[in-house]
Formats: C-alpha cells, sequence, structure tokens
C-alpha cells in the first residue's frame, strides 16, 4: 500500500511541471503581469492525458493510464488505471479538503492543508501543494531558493542551490530552459513530450503526455470523490 501511495505522491510531485509546460506549447492561455512583473497563468484549466511506468512491490515495471484535472491554484483531481482501465488510485485536491482513494485494495486517505500524504508515519512522502501550485505559474524551481554556487559547461548552467528548507539540490538548464533537477539519489530529466525519473543512476519512472487541452469545461462530479462504504483509512 505504501508503495502505491509512493508513486501516486511521485506522480503528482515530477508530473506537474511537465503538465504547465505543455499547456503552454500547445493553445494559447491569458497572461498576466503583477507588481513584480512576474508573469502567471490566469483563468486556464487544463486536461492531460498520460501514460506511466512505474515499479510495483516486487520492483517490476508496470504500466499506467492517467488523466489529470486541474485549475491551477484552487483544484487538481488525478485517475490512474491500470490494465482494462481498473482504477488504481484517484486524488482529488482543493483548498479545504484533500482525499485519495485506492478503489482496488479498498483503502483512503484524508486530510486538509497544503501538505498532502501520510502525515502519521515517519518517512512517508509528502507533496507540498503550494509549490505544486507555484509550477503553473512558471517556477520550475523551489521557491525563494538560494543558490551556492553555479558553472557552465559547454553552454549548460549547473547550479547547486538549496530550498527554504535549507534542503540542497542541483539542476541544469540552458537558454532558461529547465533540463534536469536532482535531489539525492534522484534525478529528474525533462524531454518533450517525456519526462524520466532516475534513482540511483538506474530508471525508475517514467512519464509520457499523449493529449493536453486548455480551457476545459469540467462537470461538477469531477470535483467530488466520496469514499465508498466499507473503504478502511490508510
Amino acid at each position: 500500500m505504501l508503495k502505491a501511495l509512493q508513486c501516486l505522491l511521485r506522480i503528482l510531485l515530477f508530473a506537474f511541471p511537465l503538465f504547465f509546460a505543455l499547456a503552454c506549447t500547445h493553445a494559447p492561455t491569458s497572461i498576466s503581469e503583477n507588481s513584480r512583473g512576474e508573469k502567471s497563468l490566469v483563468g486556464d484549466s487544463i486536461r492531460v492525458k498520460f501514460k506511466l511506468e512505474v515499479p510495483d512491490e516486487s520492483g517490476k515495471m508496470q504500466k499506467l493510464d492517467a488523466v489529470m484535472f486541474s485549475v491551477p491554484g484552487k483544484r487538481y483531481r488525478l485517475e490512474l488505471s491500470g490494465p482494462m482501465g481498473i482504477g488504481v488510485a484517484s486524488m482529488l485536491w482543493t483548498d479545504t479538503l484533500w482525499t485519495i482513494v485506492f478503489p482496488t485494495e479498498k483503502k483512503f486517505l484524508k486530510g486538509n492543508g497544503y501538505m498532502v500524504g501520510l502525515l502519521t508515519q515517519p518517512g512517508a512522502p509528502l507533496v507540498n501543494v503550494h509549490q505544486i501550485a507555484g509550477f503553473f505559474e512558471q517556477k520550475y524551481l523551489p521557491e525563494n531558493y538560494e543558490e551556492i554556487s553555479s558553472r557552465d559547461s559547454s553552454g549548460v548552467l549547473l547550479v547547486e542551490a538549496k530550498d527554504q528548507l535549507g534542503s540542497t539540490f542541483k539542476f541544469a538548464k540552458a537558454q532558461e530552459k529547465v533540463l534536469w533537477l536532482e535531489r539525492g539519489a534522484e534525478r529528474v530529466v525533462f524531454n518533450w513530450p517525456e519526462i524520466r525519473v532516475v534513482r540511483d543512476g538506474l530508471p525508475y519512472m517514467s512519464l509520457t503526455v499523449k493529449k493536453v487541452q486548455n480551457d476545459v469545461s469540467f462537470s461538477g462530479s469531477t470535483w467530488r470523490l466520496p469514499v465508498p462504504h466499507g473503504y478502511q483509512p490508510f
């Protein structure tokens, strides 16, 4: 079960920046500037279909279909399905409540606030939703990070930095485009239309975008995720 949760949260953490990049590539969006001259996405809604390869409990790679519904900064819905369309996980986040349901295991998680995950278990993965929402404002890197060092390598800028919590990370960019981001043993590589996660130098997860739609109208049921009777809390 924890493996399934880890995969779901890693998908959220690594997929969101790509969703925004793809949305900007495929359709015109409304852009405004705040008082500091920073550009951000305004009034947009995004629907993304993509394929995933993630490890199961035995380490064997399994293929999943996924769809993401998003109103940036306000609400997100993620649906994962396996072979024959069997639901694997559903997640809904709003500013008042988040819910994650695992249909095949008849388990669920609920909480509120910007930290999503298993709050009561040490070492369980957690996702800062505010940081994820920042990706929709073209912020691919942690907000207010502090640069420690940088060097140019054949036109690619290699940077070591630390975030607001003091955690260090590295990234590379060329012509202001982020090529990869690395934390510890994991590196996320961006290469349209694919994003790959490498752990300890070995492939760990891949995501391939199939279709992106902007300014989509969502039904009210998109933003409801009831927990079925009989499901148990994680």
